[in-house]
């Protein structure tokens, strides 16, 4: 993972699909990284390894402010999915959050199933700032008060987002956009 800038936006977080994957039903998990720029969460992309059809298999994924026990919920989180795929998924903001550059945010992952089968995420076994809560699906909650932070491993969780434009006073935003003078 690492920063990458390209038409597409600016990202942060473990932005690969790691080497190994893991049962996440009933988990919130995800990696704590901070942003080399401000800007606005556009969305966050999750590498999945399995995921059955059906629509008791969601997945939905929010941005909490911090990287401890005490990070608080970010509003808005992202679009719940329902019948993905294997592979990059990626879950929409609508409008989404406020980023600030180096700030740690802790970028999660939350999977339900039906209980017969179970949804798979990427990871690597590497680093120290992964976490993981096992916790029933549901509202997402207000800190990250029961997870186990420090995790040494990446889950593929990461935010593509829109750079603030330095100096303008927000005129202008993002990588998006052009300012042509004649």
């Amino acid at each position: 993972g690492g920063l990458k800038n390209n038409f597409d936006g600016i990202v942060f977080g473990h932005d690969a699909q790691g080497a190994t994957n893991d049962i996440t039903t009933d988990y919130i998990v995800g990696v704590v990284a901070s942003p080399a720029s401000s800007g606005t969460a556009d969305s966050i992309g999750v590498y999945v390894a399995q995921w059955p059809a059906g629509a008791a298999f969601k997945i939905k994924c929010a941005l909490y402010a911090g990287n401890s026990t005490s990070a608080t919920l970010m509003t808005p989180q992202t679009e719940e999915k329902t019948d993905g795929g294997v592979g990059l998924e990626t879950f929409a903001f609508s409008g989404g959050p406020a980023v600030t550059s180096g700030s740690d945010y802790a970028i999660g992952a939350w999977a339900d199933t039906d209980g017969l089968a179970d949804i798979r995420i990427y990871y690597d076994a590497s680093g120290t700032r992964g976490f993981y809560w096992n916790t029933a699906y549901g509202t997402w909650p207000a800190t990250l008060s029961g997870a186990t932070m420090g995790q040494a491993l990446d889950w593929s969780t990461y935010v593509t987002y829109t750079e603030t434009a330095a100096g303008w006073g927000g005129l202008l935003s993002g990588k998006r956009n052009r300012l042509v003078l004649a």
